[in-house]
């Protein structure tokens, strides 16, 4: 496989988030490498490196550890990616997570699931739980608690007089501003 890369939609949407926070735009595209390049088709490819650069400097520029999760909880999937359009057409939650997994590359083309799908939903008999098999390797928590604001803002935003989450478990050491979890997932984590 060629270098990672993502979808620009996430890459513009997230900019655009910063610079509603007083980031300068063209910090933030100089530090990621994409000072003049065209973001403006959401599915056009983006470096992986160049999407993790705009995270850092974005996150350096407001002092706020928790920006991408913040970004996520509050921006809309389909607005950033073609699989938020699929995904909300989608006839079940079921239906909705083998979408996902279909389409998962279309917002993130990167080789860690070596083949397997990403996300399962496992059925416990009294729970029902979302599980992302991603590895997370030390540290790099940033791309699986992006997942799971994801999963719980759209659910929230598509039904929001149904209860969707209840409780996170994550396997990762805490981030920086895991004490503000329970106040933005709204859950207990």
């Amino acid at each position: 496989m060629s270098q990672p890369t993502v979808a620009a939609g996430f890459v513009t949407s997230l900019i655009d988030y910063a610079v509603g926070r007083g980031v300068d735009r063209g910090r933030l595209l100089a530090a990621s490498g994409l000072d003049g390049v065209d973001l403006g088709s959401q599915d056009a490819r983006v470096p992986l490196a160049a999407y993790h650069a705009v995270i850092g400097a974005a996150t350096r520029a407001t002092g706020d550890s928790a920006l991408l999760l913040r970004h996520t909880l509050e921006s809309r999937l389909e607005t950033m990616s073609i699989v938020g359009q699929i995904v909300h057409s989608s006839g079940s939650m079921l239906h909705s997570m083998t979408q996902l997994n279909r389409y998962a590359r279309l917002m993130a083309d990167v080789d860690i699931m070596k083949g397997a799908d990403r996300f399962e939903v496992r059925d416990t008999g009294t729970e029902l739980w979302i599980v992302d098999h991603v590895p997370v390797p030390d540290g790099d928590y940033l791309g699986i608690e992006a997942s799971f604001a994801r999963f719980i803002s759209e659910f929230r935003r598509s039904f929001p007089d149904r209860v969707f989450a209840i409780e996170m478990d994550v396997t990762y050491a805490p981030p920086p501003h895991a004490d503000e979890y329970p106040e933005l997932f709204r859950i207990p984590v």
